[in-house]
């Protein structure tokens, strides 16, 4: 009985070997690396955002405001990228993109200086020089994501293999084990060879971009433990690529959709007009004397008006409409579904809501602040620069007659 249990006691010890070594520890090893390096890289890329935001709104406006954000940012992505340096210090292999990152945002901090103030029309070659810089740091940024990811990869792979060496082990006992051969065979067949195929099954779903099934394995427990780790390796990747898919669709200032969420929204809704598929009106909201209320209560007062407004507008707006921070202090709604003699009435209804709310200022005071709202309807045949350039028209007309006021292009 000694003699035949031996290679099934060899076998548990030789494969618990491969699984410490070759599957648990390497699963280990990557998660506490991507762990220590994605926090840190996730942080620069969301402070790169407000970076371009704070040169290009200085660009737009000046003021002072806009470099002690930037310049605190920059320490931010100093702090950050210096963590990050620790964090790959023994993956060599990693560096030569660190290093990559570090010279670009060099170019970037020689840059953003010279950035011409409060001159968005004139051409500004600095600021041409910052956004391309700050786009290549970017690239490497998301170049280093991807490495991880290649990274994790490879160690799905290795476990693989180490438990296809286990199934080798695993079959020679078997063969040396005669009377119980059978027994042994059932057994792995039904308890660790089913484990086994629902962690290679999970890798490979993992491996071709299927991540929302998790791997549900209870025997034995040292396979448990890996579907464990992978799963939780797994749901962190899945965090992180969503953190940063939000980021890229939201303003960073006021929470609400972006520019080029904007854009994209507007291109299906002409399509949807194409199709005779509801009634869709553009609204283009400015903040009035937006520029006198910063110089007089300071730009971080400003922001707080911007946030204000942004709340103010998404609770003033339906279900199926959609509000955006169109740029600067600017923002934009897309009003679905509604008849020609209610836009004017959605309009003003969203006017007055800003106008009779209250600001709290730095000093202790409040304020209330105004917006012009110019309206424009979506119409067969119009493109994107005609339903956007009768709303900016429209704007400037109720701007130009006194603000505070609502125009509704003429079709």
């Amino acid at each position: 009985m000694c003699i035949v249990l031996l290679p099934f006691a060899s076998t548990a010890f030789y494969g618990y070997k491969i699984y410490h070594e070759d599957i648990a520890t390497t699963f280990e090893d990557i998660i506490h690396a991507q762990h220590r390096v994605l926090l840190p890289l996730e942080r620069v890329q969301d402070i790169f955002w407000d970076i371009s935001d704070e040169i290009n709104d200085y660009a737009q406006e000046g003021g002072a405001g806009h470099i002690v954000s930037f310049e605190a940012s920059a320490k931010a992505v100093q702090t950050q990228l210096s963590e990050m340096s620790l964090a790959i210090a023994d993956n060599n292999h990693y560096e030569h993109i660190l290093h990559g990152v570090k010279m670009h945002w060099e170019q970037v901090l020689k840059a953003a200086p010279g950035v011409m103030e409060g001159k968005p029309t004139a051409v500004d070659t600095k600021l041409q020089i910052f956004e391309r810089e700050l786009s290549k740091a970017g690239q490497q940024l998301g170049q280093l994501a991807e490495e991880l990811r290649s990274e994790s990869e490879e160690a799905h792979r290795t476990t693989l293999n180490a438990i296809k060496k286990f199934e080798a082990i695993a079959l020679l006992a078997a063969i040396l084990a005669i009377g119980l051969a059978v027994l042994t065979i059932y057994l792995v067949d039904r308890v660790l060879m089913s484990s086994t195929d629902k962690l290679v099954e999970g890798a490979m779903r993992v491996a071709s971009g299927d991540r929302e099934q998790e791997i549900d394995i209870q025997v034995p427990p040292e396979l448990a433990s890996v579907a464990k780790a992978f799963n939780t390796m797994t749901r962190q990747i899945v965090l992180q690529e969503a953190k940063l898919q939000s980021a890229a669709r939201l303003d960073g200032l006021t929470g609400l959709k972006n520019r080029r969420e904007f854009d994209l929204r507007v291109a299906d809704k002409i399509a949807a007009t194409r199709k005779k598929a509801g009634t869709t009106v553009l609204l283009l909201i400015d903040v009035d004397h937006f520029k006198r209320f910063n110089d007089s209560h300071g730009h971080l007062a400003g922001d707080d008006a911007l946030r204000h407004v942004a709340m103010v507008l998404a609770a003033a707006a339906r279900e199926t409409d959609e509000v955006f921070r169109y740029g600067g202090e600017e923002f934009a709604l897309l009003l679905s579904d509604i008849r020609q003699d209610q836009i004017l009435q959605a309009a003003e209804r969203i006017r007055r809501e800003v106008e009779k709310t209250h600001i709290l200022l730095p000093n202790g005071e409040y304020d209330t602040i105004t917006v012009s709202i110019g309206a424009a309807e979506f119409t067969d045949g119009l493109s994107f620069n005609d339903i956007v350039g009768q709303a900016d028209k429209a704007l400037y007309q109720a701007k130009a007659s006194g603000r505070d006021k609502v125009i509704l292009a003429k079709s």
